[in-house]
């Protein structure tokens, strides 16, 4: 007798979302003509406020959705009593991005145009510095608020994730909010693009170093100088020439490599960069979370 093999039907009524994201929450918010969305996807635990915060900038369309699951798929299987669930329960990750409406979104695509110069105007050009100061004097106070942490995290206990042109903002942070986050995870972080803006690798490392110096010697308390980065980038960015597949390098590795000896030399916790086999600058956000989430898990743990 032969099989009868039923017709797919399309579930009607309440939209299904998929359970990693089932527990995510989005928010809109306006800070001085800046129009942005904040996506916060809470602990998995059940314990209270997080014990850390993962923040996520630019993180449409791909970078927060991807955590969020990364998440509940690496440390779902374990309940909050078991010896070996992950520090990753306990965990908030928020994402921090230009509001879709401002790129026309939809869920066929968006204007690449317009989401290209609203990146290059607030992370490469950081103009006049309005997503700086609406990331770390609003954004961060009143998601931390909302998700019920009474008392300030210590800086170590707050990361920071960036791909591209926001890996080179994130970069940035520390020169006027040396306290606020304590570990970087940076991917593919732009930075040949740096030089036509006035931030060579030697200001930077500059800077780096004074942000770390000054509140030491203001007397911080030591959780607060908890820094450390990673960087990650795909390894066909660093080819110099053209290989079989029609890929070109950019010039990433080598530069994120340099930046981390200068910063190692200044007493940041920082290896060398973490390549990729197999991906490039458009294909390295999936790796780039999963390394980064478990660079956390590590840091965290301990």
């Amino acid at each position: 007798m032969a099989t009868v093999v039923p017709d797919l039907k399309r579930e009607l009524g309440v939209p299904v979302v998929a359970p990693g994201h089932a527990r995510v929450e989005h928010h809109s918010i306006d800070v001085e003509g800046l129009a942005l969305r904040i996506s916060i996807a809470p602990p998995l635990n059940s314990s209270g406020p997080p014990a850390a915060i993962l923040y996520i900038l630019d993180p449409d369309p791909e970078l927060f959705p991807l955590a969020a699951v990364h998440i509940f798929g690496r440390a779902g299987f374990d309940d909050d009593a078991s010896p070996s669930a992950s520090v990753l329960r306990c965990i908030a990750v928020v994402g921090v991005g230009h509001h879709p409406r401002s790129f026309s979104a939809t869920s066929v695509g968006w204007d690449v145009a317009a989401l290209r110069e609203l990146r290059r105007r607030d992370f490469l050009r950081n103009d006049p510095g309005s997503f700086l100061h609406a990331l770390c004097t609003v954004v961060v106070p009143q998601v931390e608020r909302h998700l019920g942490c009474q008392v300030d995290l210590p800086s170590g206990r707050r990361g920071l994730l960036g791909c591209s042109l926001s890996s080179l903002f994130a970069l940035r942070v520390p020169f006027s909010h040396p306290c606020l986050f304590g570990k970087f995870i940076l991917g593919s972080p732009s930075l040949p693009l740096a030089a036509r803006y006035a931030d060579d690798l030697n200001i930077l490392q500059q800077r780096w170093l004074k942000s770390i110096r000054e509140p030491a010697a203001s007397g911080a308390p030591s959780s607060q100088l908890d820094l450390a980065v990673l960087f990650v980038a795909g390894e066909a960015e660093g080819f110099a020439e053209q290989d079989e597949s029609g890929n070109r390098g950019n010039g990433i590795p080598q530069a994120a490599q340099r930046l981390a000896v200068e910063l190692r030399s200044c007493g940041v916790d920082v290896g060398d960069v973490v390549l990729i086999a197999g991906e490039d600058h458009g294909s390295v956000k999936p790796s780039l979370v999963s390394q980064g989430l478990g660079w956390l898990e590590r840091s965290w743990a301990r």
